[in-house]
């Protein structure tokens, strides 16, 4: 698995805010990228990567039965 890494960048002079996300695919990262700053600005233009067309990783943990009910004993 890659590093999930978001860079913003503020142009001082006219506060347009650039967004650039590596490591994280599909709507996931729109979905990120919505939750840092989608209160503060609106959306102009989107440009996506070859990576947001992939499909994201999913990760699972697994525990057994036994494990679960071992935890819930504690």
């Amino acid at each position: 698995m890659s590093e999930e890494k978001i860079t913003i960048e503020i142009d001082e002079t006219t506060g347009e805010i650039s967004v650039v996300v590596n490591g994280i695919k599909g709507q996931v990262c729109v979905k990120e990228v919505e939750k840092l700053i989608g209160n503060l600005a609106m959306t102009l233009e989107e440009t996506h990567t070859e990576e947001y067309y992939q499909e994201p990783e999913v990760r699972q943990i697994l525990k057994s039965k036994n494990q679960i009910k071992q935890e819930s004993k504690k």
